[in-house]
């Protein structure tokens, strides 16, 4: 995120380090304000589709991965016999990768501080705590 660029490897990993947290009811019953309105879920079903997505990402070649929007017709229906899922199965995936690419651009313009947005004047800008307040002079008169 910090880098500012997202591809379909960053969004591998993070599928298998949320499967390794354990069981998605699990973490959803941890975010806050989750615990009453949480949707049931089941997680056999999650899991089956974390399969499905890290195989057809798996299906893609290294250029592929990092970017997709090279992905033509004749890709996608190379992807989709290599993992064994139809051609709109990877177009989901892409279009669920578009969306999360899009998250991932809003959080990493927050202020890690604040979680409030930042402007790019003063994304570019260092602030310093300690630097001396400006006072603006008064005109002298003539």
């Amino acid at each position: 995120m910090k880098r500012g660029t997202f591809d379909l490897n960053d969004m591998l990993v993070q599928m298998k380090q949320l499967t390794k947290l354990g069981p998605l009811s699990g973490l959803l019953k941890m975010v806050p304000g989750m615990g009453a309105n949480m949707p049931n879920i089941n997680d056999e079903d999650a899991k089956d589709r974390m399969k499905n997505v890290e195989a057809i990402i798996q299906s893609m070649t290294p250029s592929e991965r990092k970017d997709p929007s090279i992905l033509n017709a004749k890709r996608k229906e190379r992807i989709a016999k290599g993992c064994g899922k139809q051609v709109q199965d990877v177009n989901k995936l892409i279009k669920q990768f578009e969306q999360s690419k899009e998250v991932m651009k809003r959080i990493s313009n927050m202020d890690p501080n604040t979680g409030m947005p930042i402007h790019n004047a003063k994304k570019n800008q260092q602030i310093n705590p300690y630097r001396k307040k400006e006072r603006h002079k008064k005109k002298k008169r003539k």
